[in-house]
Protein backbone atom coordinates (compact mmCIF):
# COMPACT_ATOMS: atom_id res chain seq x y z
CA UNK A 1 0.00 0.00 0.00
CA UNK A 2 0.99 3.36 -0.88
CA UNK A 3 1.99 5.38 2.08
CA UNK A 4 0.59 8.53 0.66
CA UNK A 5 -2.44 6.76 1.02
CA UNK A 6 -1.22 5.33 4.65
CA UNK A 7 -0.25 8.26 5.83
CA UNK A 8 -4.07 10.20 4.65
CA UNK A 9 -6.13 7.86 6.59
CA UNK A 10 -3.98 7.51 9.41
CA UNK A 11 -4.93 11.38 9.67
CA UNK A 12 -8.35 11.19 9.00
CA UNK A 13 -8.23 8.46 11.83
CA UNK A 14 -7.30 11.21 14.71
CA UNK A 15 -9.30 13.58 13.54
CA UNK A 16 -12.55 10.98 13.00
CA UNK A 17 -11.94 7.98 14.34
CA UNK A 18 -13.63 8.19 17.33
CA UNK A 19 -17.40 8.88 15.21
CA UNK A 20 -16.70 5.17 14.55
CA UNK A 21 -18.25 2.06 16.02
CA UNK A 22 -15.47 1.06 18.83
CA UNK A 23 -14.69 -2.21 16.87
CA UNK A 24 -14.51 -0.02 13.59
CA UNK A 25 -12.65 2.46 15.04
CA UNK A 26 -10.14 -0.42 16.23
CA UNK A 27 -10.03 -2.31 13.11
CA UNK A 28 -8.68 0.63 10.65
CA UNK A 29 -6.33 1.42 13.62
CA UNK A 30 -4.61 -1.91 13.29
CA UNK A 31 -4.78 -1.75 10.12
CA UNK A 32 -3.47 1.41 9.33
CA UNK A 33 -1.42 2.64 12.42
CA UNK A 34 -0.33 -0.84 13.50
CA UNK A 35 0.62 -2.78 10.09
CA UNK A 36 -1.58 -5.53 10.70
CA UNK A 37 -2.30 -7.96 8.10
CA UNK A 38 -6.14 -8.70 7.17
CA UNK A 39 -5.70 -12.54 8.28
CA UNK A 40 -4.46 -10.80 11.62
CA UNK A 41 -7.35 -8.89 12.52
CA UNK A 42 -9.50 -11.46 11.40
CA UNK A 43 -8.12 -13.98 13.89
CA UNK A 44 -8.23 -11.01 16.72
CA UNK A 45 -11.73 -10.60 15.92
CA UNK A 46 -12.86 -13.82 14.56
CA UNK A 47 -13.98 -12.87 11.61
CA UNK A 48 -13.27 -13.66 7.83
CA UNK A 49 -10.82 -11.48 6.00
CA UNK A 50 -13.54 -10.71 3.78
CA UNK A 51 -15.22 -9.31 6.36
CA UNK A 52 -12.44 -7.25 7.60
CA UNK A 53 -11.55 -5.97 4.32
CA UNK A 54 -15.49 -4.97 4.36
CA UNK A 55 -15.30 -3.34 7.80
CA UNK A 56 -12.23 -1.03 6.19
CA UNK A 57 -13.93 0.05 3.03
CA UNK A 58 -16.72 1.24 4.81
CA UNK A 59 -14.55 2.89 7.83
CA UNK A 60 -12.36 4.37 5.11
CA UNK A 61 -15.54 5.50 3.57
CA UNK A 62 -17.16 7.02 6.39
CA UNK A 63 -13.70 8.56 7.42
CA UNK A 64 -13.10 10.62 4.21
CA UNK A 65 -17.20 11.52 4.26
CA UNK A 66 -16.80 13.36 7.60
CA UNK A 67 -13.61 15.03 6.46
CA UNK A 68 -15.48 16.39 3.06
CA UNK A 69 -18.27 17.54 5.49
CA UNK A 70 -16.15 19.35 7.87
CA UNK A 71 -12.71 19.72 6.80
CA UNK A 72 -10.93 19.13 9.80
CA UNK A 73 -7.75 18.01 8.43
CA UNK A 74 -7.53 20.63 5.53
CA UNK A 75 -7.75 23.22 7.66
CA UNK A 76 -5.23 21.36 10.04
CA UNK A 77 -3.00 21.47 6.98
CA UNK A 78 -3.42 25.34 5.86
CA UNK A 79 -2.45 26.39 9.88
CA UNK A 80 0.61 24.02 9.25
CA UNK A 81 1.35 25.61 6.13
CA UNK A 82 0.63 29.06 7.48
CA UNK A 83 2.63 28.07 10.93
CA UNK A 84 6.15 27.35 8.56
CA UNK A 85 5.59 30.40 6.72
CA UNK A 86 4.87 32.56 9.89
CA UNK A 87 8.31 30.74 10.80
CA UNK A 88 10.15 31.20 8.17
CA UNK A 89 9.30 35.45 7.68
CA UNK A 90 10.36 35.31 11.33
CA UNK A 91 13.58 34.08 10.82
CA UNK A 92 14.26 36.63 7.68
CA UNK A 93 12.95 39.44 10.32
CA UNK A 94 15.57 38.36 13.00
CA UNK A 95 18.37 38.45 10.16
CA UNK A 96 16.76 42.04 8.80
CA UNK A 97 16.90 42.99 12.33
CA UNK A 98 20.78 41.80 13.06
CA UNK A 99 21.73 43.91 9.98
CA UNK A 100 19.67 46.98 10.09
CA UNK A 101 18.06 46.90 6.96
CA UNK A 102 14.89 48.61 7.99
CA UNK A 103 13.54 48.25 4.13
CA UNK A 104 13.81 44.41 4.88
CA UNK A 105 11.96 44.53 8.24
CA UNK A 106 9.19 46.32 6.80
CA UNK A 107 7.98 43.93 4.45
CA UNK A 108 8.97 41.05 6.55
CA UNK A 109 6.31 42.74 9.21
CA UNK A 110 3.82 43.10 6.15
CA UNK A 111 4.04 39.74 5.02
CA UNK A 112 3.58 38.47 8.90
CA UNK A 113 0.76 40.91 9.06
CA UNK A 114 -1.07 39.70 6.19
CA UNK A 115 -0.42 36.01 6.73
CA UNK A 116 -2.03 36.14 10.54
CA UNK A 117 -4.90 38.34 9.32
CA UNK A 118 -5.43 35.44 7.11
CA UNK A 119 -4.76 32.79 10.21
CA UNK A 120 -8.06 34.99 11.68
CA UNK A 121 -10.44 34.37 8.62
CA UNK A 122 -9.65 30.64 9.47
Amino acid sequence: MELDKVYEISMLIDFYGKLLKEKHFTIVQLYYCEDFSLREIAEQFDITRQGVHDILKRSVDKLRKFESQLNLLERFRQNRDFARQIRNHTEKLKDAVENKNIDIIKSEMDILNDLSEKLMEE
